[in-house]
């Protein structure tokens, strides 16, 4: 071991050469890497939740896109009742809120239409909650057309 060590290659001692030599190998081999393949992933996010309703008269839920539903038979002084189901197919909870705004009224009858219940909070991963939209028409509400716009959103 000690010949070795005192011999020279050049005068520059063999062993600072093995070692460089070493080193040098062993970060090459190190950056060595390459890449062999690549590509990239889609990844499509689905609406998790689905809002369903269903008539006062009616066992059936029906899900409900956004369209416009029409209620018929409402009179001054009554109260419409709407079943209401929020489905949750997230595995994380969600947090729905539902507002109400009266978007078209006859003369003299923006105030005379409120809208309560629907969701307000988590609505648990995987589950369903379940519940209902009552308008309330004022006794002194004139006829006519009202159209209330149901807005529900999650965070």
């Amino acid at each position: 071991m000690k010949g070795f060590l005192k011999k020279r290659w050049h005068r520059i001692p063999v062993a600072l050469v093995s070692a460089l030599l070493i080193l040098v190998l062993a970060a090459g081999s190190a950056f060595a890497a390459y890449t062999f393949l690549s590509g990239s992933v889609k990844v499509e996010v689905e609406e998790a939740v689905t809002v369903s309703y269903q008539w006062p008269t009616s066992d059936v839920w029906t899900v409900w896109n956004g369209t416009e539903l029409t209620i018929t038979d409402a009179y001054p002084g009554e109260s419409v009742v709407i079943g209401i189901k929020v489905d949750n197919a997230s595995s994380a909870d969600l947090t729905i809120n539902m507002t109400a705004t009266v978007t078209a009224a006859p003369d003299g009858g923006w105030d005379k239409i409120t809208v309560t219940g629907g969701p307000a909070g988590a609505v648990a991963g995987h589950s369903t909650w379940t519940g209902a939209v009552t308008g309330t028409i004022a006794g002194d509400a004139p006829h006519g057309d009202y159209t209330v716009r149901l807005d529900f959103d999650r965070s």
